[in-house]
């Protein structure tokens, strides 16, 4: 497809999509921003966007990202935005954009409930510690390990109560703590693995940027090979990865 064509469907797809908002009113800002992206996706080339607030950039940058066809990772800032557009964004594009497609959210390993953490907790002889543990702690120890047992993705954010962190410690763990999928007695089950292969078949795939340093500086061992990614809020990537793989970026 000509870059010209690549940015016409962009704009149309768009305007297709936002149409079915009640009240709906054309952003210039969104319109052109997809554009921009479509030409660029379609050329091979990188883009730098600078979006303000209340442009509409999320729906902005997937049109033309799944329009563009190729498996395409979105780095967010926050779990938060994963979060939205998960559940508000790449559902209502599946509805209204006219085309097939799949994604997968995927976040680091202490966002899912460990389910051998869970087993040992429910083991009797753990009792003890558990038992050193103040009240409130336990009752949420009490509710993650229920909701363990009927959870589809094990992610926290999934609880009508996000837990404290004491009792997301008791109840998952850290990359350096699991003992990987091959040595892990559920480890065929985990729920972090599940969502690291729903992330292999996805068309679009969600992360942070935390996550996506640590793709990089594993040499691209976490996440499935793809063929775009785009940062949003990407001013803040030079201090993520900074802070968490010590990746500094230059404009050279």
């Amino acid at each position: 497809m000509s870059r010209s064509l690549a940015g016409d469907e962009a704009i149309a797809a768009l305007r297709k999509v936002t149409s079915s908002f009640d009240g709906a009113e054309e952003r210039q800002g969104q319109i052109d921003m997809s554009h921009a992206i479509a030409v660029n996706l379609a050329a091979g080339r990188s883009i730098i966007v600078q979006a303000g607030t209340g442009t509409g950039k999320s729906l902005g940058y997937l049109v033309p990202a799944l329009l563009n066809g190729k498996k395409t990772v979105v780095a967010t800032a926050t779990k938060a935005l994963q979060d939205q557009l998960d559940r508000n964004d790449l559902p209502l594009l599946e509805q209204h954009l006219g085309i097939d497609f799949t994604w997968a959210v995927v976040k680091g390993r202490s966002n899912y409930v460990c389910k051998q953490r869970v087993s040992e907790l429910s083991d009797k002889s753990n009792q003890l510690e558990f038992d050193e543990v103040s009240s409130g702690t336990k009752k949420e120890i009490d509710t993650i390990i229920k909701w363990a047992a009927k959870t589809k993705t094990g992610d926290f954010e999934e609880l009508d109560r996000v837990p404290s962190e004491r009792a997301r410690m008791a109840t998952s763990v850290g990359s350096d703590e699991c003992p990987g999928r091959t040595k892990c007695p559920v480890g065929g089950s985990c729920f972090a693995e599940r969502a690291r292969e729903a992330a292999t078949d996805a068309d679009v795939v969600v992360v942070n940027l935390h996550l996506y340093g640590l793709h990089v500086a594993s040499g691209g061992a976490i996440l499935p090979p793809h063929d775009v990614v785009i940062f949003d809020e990407a001013h803040q990537l030079e201090a993520v990865m900074s802070d968490t793989v010590g990746v500094q970026l230059s404009g050279g």
